[in-house]
């Protein structure tokens, strides 16, 4: 009988366990660099992880030119005008993902 009663609190523990590193450790698109994009996000290689970077040092510098506060993405829709960023990317990534620290709860309703 004491055998019988093991098993079931392993899956428990596990299950405690899993989520907190998420939450802990998100991924922030406003501040990693193309290596972490790619080695963090799912769905995203060079290529893209260097279309993001090259995204946000663009309207960065933009913003700086003119005079406005640093640029951030911020959110979902914002990255998604990174081409090869798409709804799917969103889902897959929106559990890691965060904009200057904070997550978002949900991806962006594609346009009909």
């Amino acid at each position: 009988a004491p055998a019988a009663t093991a098993p079931p609190a392993a899956p428990k523990v596990a299950a405690t366990a899993a989520p907190a590193p998420k939450a802990a450790a998100c991924l922030d698109v406003d501040s990693s660099s193309a290596k972490d994009l790619e080695e963090n996000m799912k769905g995203v290689g060079p290529v893209l992880s260097k279309r993001i970077i090259e995204f946000r040092k663009a309207e960065r510098t933009s913003a700086t030119k003119e005079g406005r506060k640093e640029w951030n993405f911020q959110n979902w829709a914002t990255l998604m005008k990174v081409d090869g960023i798409t709804q799917k990317t969103c889902e897959d990534n929106i559990a890691t993902v965060c904009f200057s620290g904070k997550p978002q709860k949900s991806c962006p309703m594609p346009p009909k």
